[in-house]
């Protein structure tokens, strides 16, 4: 039961990296918005 439940864990945290991708809101924004704070100076930490 610990294997099925690993293994369904990988593959659902997996899809849901791949349908994150698809909408590039989810990734290109947030990397927009950590290079404008860089290059003001307020670094994210």
């Amino acid at each position: 039961a610990l294997l099925a439940g690993s293994v369904l864990q990988r593959f659902g945290t997996f899809e849901a990296g791949v349908t994150s991708t698809k909408d590039p809101a989810y990734v290109v924004q947030p990397q927009r918005r950590r290079l404008r704070r860089r290059s003001e100076g307020l670094e994210e930490r």
